[in-house]
């Protein structure tokens, strides 16, 4: 019998620098510009594998509120990998879960595009770099930008990624929240509140335009200036924590804060450690848990 190999891999999580939605459901999804950023808090997702007769997954995480089966991205990832690639494997997961849980910082997705890469890589690559991004978008609009990391414009529902220079290494206290948010809901209540979204793209290209030229130039001061999350508009008036969170970042020394996708996880960027270390004790005296983290550049 073949010998079952495995690698442990990093799968870093992400948080908007910019958010903005262009266009309503009725297509079929809701467009987006988004310029999305890696973070260094990440899951650890442990994969091993060897060819069998048929496709048999297992999965564990160390979280016990976490699904195993196939409602996990990362199953469903393992699952599609053995299509594309026509390997029948017998696949084990293991997930060490740091990044919030459904807390707009594609802590599912991002552990699913590790699978991803880990079994491309544990079965000799059989699958390009344009195969893999395929398979991800089929998986969710999140993962192809998991896949890539760094920082990038992501269009269409999220899954059109193009690059974008950056010399700006950020320090980040992040802040997850007790409350949660569905995702459908939350872009039901965008609908709510802005209609067909017209105009929107215009209407924001100048803060796009600078936020993108700061980022270049390592500007961190133009960055936090010109950040921006559409979901905050609804999110945050119905979810006081997460909003009071983002209100003490502010207030302990956070040059910019705001909420990641669509949320209720909140971040603050800081110009130096110290201060950083400081909102860290202050939050943490209001019940907060936040994680310091770095972005990737």
């Amino acid at each position: 019998m073949e010998k079952k190999v495995g690698m442990e891999m990093r799968a870093n999580g992400k948080i908007n620098l910019y958010l903005d939605v262009l266009s309503d459901g009725a297509s079929g999804f809701h467009e987006i510009q988004s310029i999305m950023q890696s973070v260094s808090l990440c899951d650890r997702v442990t994969v091993s594998a060897v060819r069998g007769q048929d496709v048999r997954i297992r999965l564990s995480c160390n979280l016990p509120y976490i699904p195993c089966d196939a409602r996990n991205i990362a199953y469903k990832a393992a699952e599609l990998f053995c299509a594309e690639s026509g390997i029948p494997a017998e696949v084990h997961i293991r997930l060490q879960k740091r990044i919030p849980v459904a807390g707009g910082m594609a802590g599912g997705s991002t552990d699913g595009a590790a699978v991803l890469r880990a079994l491309n890589k544990l079965f000799g690559e059989p699958l390009t770099t344009e195969q893999l991004l395929a398979a991800a978008a089929k998986l969710g609009s999140d993962i192809p930008f998991c896949l890539c990391g760094k920082t990038a414009v992501c269009t269409g529902r999220g899954e059109v990624i193009e690059p974008v220079e950056n010399r700006a290494k950020l320090l980040l206290l992040i802040v997850p929240s007790r409350e949660s948010v569905s995702t459908p809901w939350a872009y039901a209540e965008l609908d709510k509140a802005f209609g067909d979204f017209a105009g929107r793209k215009a209407q924001n290209a100048a803060r796009f335009d600078a936020l993108c030229t700061a980022l270049a130039a390592g500007d961190t001061a133009g960055i936090t200036k010109n950040m921006y999350n559409i979901f905050e508009d609804v999110i945050l008036p119905k979810r006081p924590q997460a909003a009071r969170a983002k209100e003490l970042l502010l207030t302990h020394g956070a040059i910019g804060a705001m909420m990641s996708g669509s949320g209720p996880t909140v971040f603050g960027v800081f110009d130096d450690d110290d201060t950083r270390k400081k909102a860290e004790a202050a939050l943490k005296k209001h019940g907060y848990y936040p994680k310091q983290a770095e972005t990737i550049l």
